[in-house]
């Protein structure tokens, strides 16, 4: 049973099947049930209209294209049903129905070739139920001659030997195997970010610290509240380096300024008073160190060597991830006053101790700069893919990869 599928012809566009039988070709619409029609139309500079049935004069013209479209329609989607099969292609349908013929039962009937004469299969029972004609053969169920001339499917009387019952169970853990595979293919999402690679590393670190987390009641709380604030500060933190403004007179005021505003949008964006107090806190903290750090006077030394800041970005997937295109945005695209060389940047506001975390977390981040780096690569037809750079801003470190 699951190897039928039973579709709409629709749903079967762009597909394709080994075999494939294409029922009730004679079935039309339906009538309406609707009652009586009221509609409109603008036709070759007047109106034409059906007001519950009665209809002005030129609205046969009217009638006429719609018609004419309808049955282009019912022709391409004719196309798309016959179009399906590799191999064998069964078309069923009643030659002669007493609701009337359908629209496909007429494409049928213009087809090149013709159709057999059937007037005369009944009476002449020396007609079999098959003919071949046109390309196709031709077969009437229910013809007197149908019974005698059927060949019917041989009975086996034994097995000659039986199936080894370990090549029975190694092909269903095999078919297991693939089943699992295709659904994991089949549920690749058709966008992805250039992040979650980052992302999916980071929970698998975090993973790994916490051993005993499942056995503390309130650990997967605080936790997961301790990521909500990440979060948003990290993205408060990005929208102030964004907005600064190189061109200010006092860059510290600019950046208290900017501070401010961040401040503004966590409060905005947090809706606990202890959640946004403790994110407020941590966002100051960053910007205190950032501003103390040696990354300050780097950032302002960037001034007339920046590109782009948050600059948005549409890329081929990597093989086995999306299948679609990969999204992102890159912080910061600056060329090195020093070296002339092309740099992609990633702010990052994780709290680090010491160089063994800025190694391990630069880790985690290594696919995400990788696609920045390929896709800026491709986008400038550069002949080297550019540098690439972490700049942890409340740790006050610039990591390279």
């Amino acid at each position: 049973v699951e190897g039928i599928a039973v579709l709409t012809i629709h749903g079967a566009k762009g597909l394709g099947f080994e075999h494939v039988w294409l029922v009730q070709t004679h079935a039309g619409s339906g009538a309406s049930r609707r009652g009586a029609v009221t509609s409109a139309q603008w036709f070759n500079g007047r109106w034409e209209m059906v007001i519950r049935g009665m209809r002005t004069p030129g609205y046969f013209e009217v009638k006429a294209g719609q018609d004419d479209v309808e049955q282009a329609e019912s022709i391409r989607l004719l196309y798309v049903a016959l179009t399906r099969a590799k191999k064998r292609l069964v078309i069923v349908g009643n030659r002669m129905p007493s609701s009337g013929v359908g629209p496909m039962l007429k494409s049928f009937e213009r087809r090149a070739g013709g159709w057999p004469k059937t007037e005369d299969l009944w009476p002449d029972e020396t007609q079999g139920p098959r003919i071949d004609l046109s390309q196709a053969r031709w077969v009437w169920l229910g013809h007197p001659l149908w019974d005698g001339e059927t060949p019917r499917a041989e009975t086996r009387a034994s097995v000659r030997t039986a199936l080894d019952p370990a090549r029975i169970e190694a092909d269903g853990e095999q078919l297991d195997r693939w089943r699992e595979r295709a659904r994991e293919h089949q549920l690749r999402p058709w966008l992805g970010t250039a992040s979650e690679e980052g992302h999916r590393l980071f929970r698998e670190a975090m993973a790994d610290r916490f051993d005993g987390a499942e056995d503390e009641p309130k650990a997967p709380r605080e936790a997961g509240a301790g990521q909500w604030i990440a979060m948003a500060v990290g993205t408060a933190m990005h929208g102030l380096l964004e907005r600064f403004d190189h061109s200010a007179g006092d860059p510290t005021h600019e950046l208290n300024t900017r501070l401010d505003e961040a401040l503004v949008w966590l409060h905005g964006a947090l809706p606990r008073e202890d959640v946004r107090a403790t994110a407020g806190k941590r966002l100051q903290t960053i910007v205190k160190r950032f501003r103390e750090g040696p990354l300050w006077q780097r950032f302002l030394d960037l001034d007339g060597s920046i590109l782009a800041r948050e600059l948005a970005l549409v890329t081929t997937p990597e093989t086995g991830g999306a299948v679609g295109a990969m999204t992102g945005a890159i912080d910061l695209v600056y060329q090195d006053p020093d070296t002339g060389e092309i740099v992609v940047a990633d702010y990052k506001t994780d709290q680090l101790a010491d160089d063994a975390e800025i190694q391990d977390r630069a880790a985690v981040y290594r696919p995400q700069l990788e696609i920045y780096a390929r896709a800026l690569k491709e986008a400038m037809n550069l002949d080297v893919a550019p540098r690439r750079e972490l700049w942890f801003v409340g740790s006050g470190v610039v990591h390279a990869l």
